[in-house]
């Protein structure tokens, strides 16, 4: 695709006929991209000041901004700087608003055509997100996970599925689970009912799911007649996990137009009307509804652990447990990332590995980003961020390798970008794009990156990586990676090819995020009910920071696991909370702690992972039923003798648990009549192991009350 930009930049063009006539260097990839950073100063009045990187062929420079989920970048830029100018400072800025900025290099170089070396003027681009003081956020909306059902029960991933669960609900996702068919070939059929089982959650949920993550072999749908590899012998239908995001205007998506009988490699390809794969190419019109990611190790053979009774699943278990450790700080990786560019010398006006460098540059900041071997350096050394392309095949990309050397590397990287032929028609056998998800120790996403191009510099504010997918999937000329202007095209022409075609796919989890586990956590949060709709929250704070800094969120919900409103004002500096919310039944409570980040171009509020508790609230006068249990001795160190004062009848469970909010054991279940009972509790789990030394909570509960004490066991 060439987006051709008539009337554009009247200033470029008359600059562009009146530069030197001396010939530049060559070009490459690195040039089309420019790396921004912004320093984002509060006092003593509001400003961002943007810096980059010296581009030795650039003649101008000019800055724009617009605010960051708005689609177009006004005509008139911010500024219009020479080319020794490297900074703009805008001072017309609100704290707590993100900007999005885009600062283009109008350059003049020289590429290799036939031999000759030919001259042309081009625009290099580089985006940042940025702001001061961006507030917090206080939800994420709702994931859905869509899980093949063949993966779950005895042996199953259910255990690491939790967790996952119990992951995005401290972040501040909603979470919705559905288990659903496998398809291991193309069944449009049940490509269809997924789609339905999407439309429902998404109108049940009231339009705000904002990410989709497939989890094992959940059905591919496939579209189009495009090779956006520009390979003949590989046009047809590509996978489009995008369709299952396009929500409330299914008939867009026909079946009745494209007939491509196969003459290549994948009869996958093949699209036929009525076979249920879609006519549809891209679209002009048209809007994904939010990001999707897919963990998905089918005929990955490669990299099955033949040992194992389902290698296939043990892949995925794997994958969600490294996604765990990253959420939770376990990997020591460096900040810093790496671009191994193999097209220097073909396909230059596309520059594909432009996309790493102007992604990497900016969300890393200055000096963070090298040229390097993709499997090499990132098998010796860690990385946040990966960048590789060159000439492919579904097995591999020239100058880097293929998925039989990755089987057998340890690739210590985060977020990856790969491009080349053929692999992204990513449902392929051990394919090239989905082959980094499978290696340990800690890649968890990769995408095409080259056609499209893609933007990941709203990470920069916090945001998931599925926006990302969601932002380069719908962009068409919001961002860009190049402008060229030549004889033949005075007025400028982005090449590009594959902007909002149906193939841009994410491999990995889309609600991954850079800044998820850098503010550390509060401690040990207890809801107390104090009777007539009033609850006492009371938490400790976190071990690794000072008491007097800091400041705490509170959030509440009806649904254990959907969306917590934010119920505070502003950040709490105690470590207490009196609520009151008239609500008959049981009410959750988050507590997080929040701090002021600073990223590359920004300054925002982040939270830590949530702590959470929960009560019974009614209009019950607390006062009552509060002490109901009592128990001695406390601190204990083989036994104790709970008492209870029922005073009314009910069912009653009591409960032990740890400090993390771990169920240890449970004591009672029942219901119980009103009256007086003593017992003894031998300090010992489910399992009837002996609990270990430390802190934990004793919970009783009913329909009407619910009473917390602290219980010490000692040695």
């Amino acid at each position: 695709m060439k987006l051709y930009l008539r009337g554009l930049f009247v200033l470029i063009v008359l600059t562009y006929t009146s530069i030197s006539q001396d010939v530049p260097r060559y070009v490459d990839s690195r040039d089309f991209a420019l790396m921004l950073t912004a320093e984002c100063t509060k006092t003593p009045s509001p400003k961002i000041k943007l810096t980059w990187e010296k581009n030795e062929l650039a003649i101008q420079y000019f800055v724009y901004r617009k605010l960051i989920y708005q689609t177009v970048y006004p005509d008139q830029p911010l500024a219009i700087l020479d080319s020794l100018t490297f900074t703009f400072t805008d001072t017309d800025v609100n704290i707590g608003e993100t900007y999005d900025y885009e600062v283009r290099a109008f350059s003049y170089g020289s590429l290799s055509s036939g031999g000759v070396q030919t001259p042309f003027n081009f625009i290099a681009y580089g985006y940042s997100s940025s702001g001061i003081e961006i507030p917090d956020i206080e939800n994420y909306g709702w994931i859905l996970i869509l899980v093949d059902e063949t993966m779950l029960g005895a042996n199953g991933i259910d255990n690491e599925i939790n967790t996952l669960k119990e992951d995005l609900r401290g972040e501040g996702w909603g979470v919705i689970i559905k288990s659903v068919p496998r398809a291991g070939d193309f069944d449009g059929q049940k490509v269809m009912n997924i789609k339905k089982i999407i439309k429902a959650e998404y109108e049940s949920h009231q339009n705000d799911i904002r990410s989709l993550l497939l989890l094992g072999r959940v059905p591919v749908p496939y579209s189009g007649d495009l090779n956006p590899d520009a390979h003949p012998d590989h046009k047809g239908a590509w996978p489009a996990d995008v369709y299952y995001t396009y929500i409330g205007n299914d008939f867009i998506w026909t079946d009745n137009q494209v007939n491509r009988v196969v003459s290549g490699q994948r009869e996958a390809n093949k699209n036929i009307p009525g076979d249920l794969k879609f006519d549809q190419t891209g679209f002009q019109d048209q809007f994904a509804n939010f990001g999707v990611g897919r963990v998905d190790f089918y005929n990955m053979a490669s990299f099955y652990d033949t040992t194992k009774v389902n290698p296939e699943m043990e892949l995925v278990r794997n994958y969600l447990n490294k996604n765990h450790k990253y959420r939770t700080g376990g990997f020591d990786y460096k900040w810093q990332g790496l671009v191994d560019d193999n097209f220097a010398a073909s396909g230059i006006l596309e520059a594909f590995a432009s996309s790493g460098w102007r992604n990497i540059g900016s969300l890393l900041g200055p000096g963070k980003t090298m040229k390097s071997d993709f499997i090499e350096s990132l098998s010796n050394d860690s990385y946040l961020w990966a960048y590789g392309c060159g000439g492919g095949s579904y097995q591999s990309a020239g100058g880097i390798g293929n998925s039989e050397q990755i089987s057998k590397s340890n690739l210590n990287g985060i977020y990856t970008m790969l491009f080349g032929s053929y692999f992204g028609d990513w449902d392929s056998p051990n394919n090239f794009l989905r082959a980094p998800l499978a290696t340990n120790p800690s890649v968890l996403t990769c995408a095409w990156a080259g056609r499209p191009h893609w933007y990941f510099h709203q990470m920069g504010v916090n945001l998931p990586i599925g926006e990302s997918a969601l932002l380069s999937h719908n962009n068409l000329v919001t961002y860009k990676p190049n402008t060229v202007f030549t004889s033949q095209y005075p007025n400028g022409v982005i090449y590009a090819v594959g902007m909002k075609n149906i193939h841009t796919a994410l491999m990995g989890d889309p609600s991954l995020r850079m800044y998820s586990y850098s503010v550390p956590q509060a401690q040990n949060l207890i809801a107390i009910f104090d009777g007539k709709y009033q609850v006492n929250l009371k938490w400790e704070n976190p071990l690794n920071i000072d008491p007097q800094l800091a400041q705490f969120n509170v959030y509440r919900s009806t649904d254990k696991y959907g969306l917590y409103t934010k119920i505070n004002d502003k950040p709490i500096s105690g470590t207490e909370y009196e609520d009151t919310y008239k609500h008959d039944g049981e009410v959750f409570y988050c507590v997080k702690t929040v701090l002021l980040e600073t990223s590359n171009t920004a300054t925002f509020y982040n939270t830590s992972r949530g702590i959470f508790a929960s009560t019974t609230l009614s209009d019950v006068d607390g006062s009552d039923y509060i002490k109901l249990m009592s128990f001695y001795p406390n601190p204990a160190s083989r036994n104790v003798q709970i008492d209870l004062k029922i005073d009314k009848s009910d069912y009653y469970t009591l409960d032990i648990y740890d400090l993390l909010g771990n169920k240890i054991r449970n004591i009672i279940n029942e219901y119980l009549y009103a009256g007086n009972f003593s017992f003894d509790y031998l300090l010992n789990d489910n399992n009837g192991n002996q609990i270990s030394k430390g802190t934990y909570i004793m919970r009783l509960k009913s329909s009407h009350d619910n009473q917390v004490l602290k219980l010490i066991v000692s040695e």
